[in-house]
């Protein structure tokens, strides 16, 4: 979802991943309650954390050269060119 300046539209982007949104919240909530979120310290654990999450969420693998909002199926569809 763009907007006529080719920019993305938050609100309707968020909207339409709404299911997967908060899916990504209960993961980390339920690995949160079950002990299995350890201590962050630095970058790379960080982007090795969220990459992590997004995977199990998207049930594929996401590397550092995936684009985000490609990861889920029909964003693509919605949008001019990718981001």
């Amino acid at each position: 979802m763009r907007t006529d300046k080719n920019t993305i539209k938050t609100k309707g982007t968020l909207e339409l991943y709404k299911g997967e949104i908060d899916a990504a919240y209960d993961l980390l909530e339920a690995e949160a309650k079950s002990g299995a979120v350890q201590d962050i310290n630095g970058t790379e654990e960080i982007v090795e954390y969220v990459r992590g999450v997004v995977s199990k969420v998207a049930e594929r693998p996401f590397g550092d050269n995936d684009d985000f909002f490609e990861i889920w199926s029909g964003l693509a569809s919605f949008c001019s060119d990718s981001y």
